[in-house]
């Protein structure tokens, strides 16, 4: 993915994680903001309602983030944030990370972070006597400084503590994502028969950038499972998410149902095939719903004039079944006709409408005849007119305006 990645940080370098925070969502709790002067206390709610203030949290938060909970800063893991400047709990363990203040400050080695600690300690029971600890939220303090400072407090974590540790460090690279990162129960990552032991290595700097760009991702995959990079993307601008029909990058993304991570499904770097409206002569008269009518109606022709409503045409005849299977090697589906049906086609219809690949006549052959008759027999009269007009639409002879 180099290329997606040098066309991010071209973004990230013109605008930092303004990227991130653009797109990013505070997660429910109580946020703190404190220096030696001045203690506010904030909502979820109250930040919502208050755009500048959540931005000022949103862009902090993304800088203090561990990358994962074996990534943490605090061996005991009951403080979660990466640096001085923040401290992130939750109110059922603040007696349990009152008790780990002392040994957390202390890692950073800074008179900043033990003037804050200090600060901490003689305050904690007046910070925490308004939290109840029965709600079991997240309690993330911030100390009230500029964006900077949390920068390169955020620079030193992922350097020093994840990417170029004694495990990972050759020659002033480390390794390039904290996934194949090396420590002492990893040794069978190392390459034996090179000097660089590290299975990849980049400088700093690149470490940082990937970093970034799959904040990003996390970023976005909160609302959307496919993405399209062009080649000349701006990171600011509102990426497409479906086929934009043009030369562009396809990322599909998940979550790790274990962990809640965000990881990458699949990546192509796609022409940018065209796509003509498909027309459906309507042979069994068979009526659709009118939003602007509020009725159904009978119409002759049926034109789908972008590949994402013929598949939302499709994906409803399947009981909207479809498009939820594409990545799915095993589709969680207890009706084994309409699975077996869905199997028939998943490879292909993801093709199509996610890549613009192959012909749509092709998908409809797969299926063809089997899947009208399981729709009469279940009772679904109206998807199985529709289904048969779409059969006899690409019978031989009949005539239809293919589009790719």
């Amino acid at each position: 993915m180099d290329e997606v990645i040098d066309l991010f940080e071209s973004s990230y370098n013109k605008y930092g994680d303004e990227i991130i925070a653009k797109r990013y969502k505070l997660s429910e709790g109580i946020y703190i903001r404190f220096n030696e002067s001045n203690v506010n206390y904030f909502s979820l709610a109250d930040l919502e309602a208050n755009p500048k203030m959540y931005r000022w949290f949103a862009i902090r938060e993304i800088s203090s983030n561990v990358i994962s909970t074996n990534k943490a800063v605090d061996v005991k893991k009951q403080i979660v944030s990466n640096n001085y400047l923040t401290l992130f709990t939750r109110s059922d363990k603040l007696n349990k990370t009152f008790m780990r203040i002392n040994d957390y400050y202390d890692i950073f080695n800074d008179k900043n972070a033990t003037r804050i600690k200090e600060y901490l300690i003689k305050n904690w029971e007046k910070f925490t006597l308004i939290i109840d600890p029965n709600q079991k939220v997240k309690v993330k303090f911030f100390y009230n400084t500029g964006v900077k400072t949390y920068k390169q407090q955020e620079c030193k974590y992922l350097v020093n503590k994840v990417f170029m540790n004694k495990y990972n460090e050759m020659e002033g690279k480390g390794v390039p994502a904290s996934f194949i990162n090396m420590n002492a129960k990893k040794p069978y990552l190392e390459h034996k028969t090179r000097s660089c032991k590290a299975p990849t290595y980049v400088d700093s700097n690149r470490a940082i950038i990937i970093q970034k760009f799959k904040q990003f991702l996390e970023s976005i995959v909160q609302q959307h499972k496919y993405i399209y990079i062009l080649h000349d993307q701006d990171f600011m601008d509102n990426l497409a998410t479906i086929y934009p029909e043009q030369p562009c990058y396809m990322v599909a993304l998940g979550r790790d149902k274990r962990t809640g991570d965000c990881y990458i499904m699949d990546y192509e770097s796609l022409p940018g095939e065209i796509y003509n409206p498909i027309k459906i002569e309507n042979q069994l008269r068979s009526s659709e719903w009118s939003e602007s009518e509020q009725k159904y109606i009978t119409v002759e022709q049926i034109i789908f004039k972008t590949r994402t409503e013929l598949e939302k045409y499709l994906d409803n005849i399947f009981s909207n079944k479809l498009i939820i299977s594409y990545m799915e090697n095993d589709i969680k589906i207890n009706d084994n006709q309409l699975k077996n049906n869905i199997m028939k086609i998943q490879s292909a219809c993801y093709n199509y409408f996610k890549k613009g690949e192959g012909e749509f006549a092709n998908i409809i052959k797969r299926i063809d005849i089997d899947m009208v008759k399981y729709l009469l027999r279940m009772g679904y009269y109206r998807k199985a007119q529709n289904m048969m007009n779409l059969t006899l639409s690409y019978k031989e002879g009949e005539g239809v305006n293919e589009g790719r």
